[in-house]
């Protein structure tokens, strides 16, 4: 049975998750800017409840971003950690994908548009649409982008999803009244679903060492807080 430990700490909020097999632990906390301290003893809890120790692990998986560049580097910097003293291969997931895999499995959205927000009156922007396989898949590349000058898809009936629709709520809902069907503003990026995906990525050998563990952010760095 496959062990996925994945964390992340990409938003307001703090996430640590194990997956085995196809049972998935979670803890999830409002951490505002203290995710550095509480991150660990929420893993620690974790493996404590599950009767698991890091030693039982077989990969890491986390929100690689976009997101907020402090939260993400704080993830990558466990990680890297972790990976070095377990030798252990590292998912790095889409903080939006895992978005979108939220609004299917909490919403039943089969076309989500994901957003958060990146700050300095952008987006981070991605659209993702149900495949067979139950998992959300990427149909463009995902974008940092005013909401302004969002190009909404001509046909379809969409959902959104995450905080960048609660940010600019107004703007982008006066531009989509004919695609945007529902909406969510507080999906935030959790480590369950970072999880699953992760596990698919696993089954189709898309891993990488610490060596080569790389974050998402779409757009230099502007060395923000959560």
């Amino acid at each position: 049975m496959t062990s996925i430990l994945a964390i992340d700490t990409s938003s307001e909020y703090c996430s640590v998750a194990l997956w085995q097999g196809r049972a998935i632990q979670q803890k999830c906390l409002l951490a505002e800017r203290a995710h550095a301290q509480f991150i660990l003893p929420m893993l620690d809890e974790l493996l404590s409840e599950n009767n698991i120790t890091l030693s039982a692990i077989d990969y890491l998986a986390f929100g690689a971003g976009p997101g907020s560049f402090t939260g993400v580097r704080i993830a990558v910097s466990l990680l890297q950690g972790l990976g070095l003293g377990l030798n252990l291969p590292i998912v790095p997931i889409s903080t939006l994908a895992a978005i979108a895999q939220q609004a299917y499995r909490e919403y039943g959205a089969k076309h989500c548009m994901t957003a958060l927000d990146a700050r300095m009156s952008e987006i981070y922007l991605g659209y993702y649409q149900y495949h067979d396989s139950g998992l959300m898949q990427l149909v463009q590349a995902e974008q940092v982008v005013n909401p302004a000058q969002i190009i909404f898809p001509e046909s379809g009936q969409w959902f959104g999803a995450g905080p960048g629709f609660e940010v600019y709520a107004e703007m982008i809902t006066q531009q989509a009244t004919k695609c945007l069907v529902g909406m969510h503003k507080g999906c935030y990026p959790q480590a369950q679903y970072i999880a699953e995906l992760a596990a698919h990525s696993i089954k189709e050998n898309r891993f990488v060492s610490v060596d080569h563990l790389e974050p998402i952010y779409l757009r230099e760095p502007s060395y923000q807080t959560v």
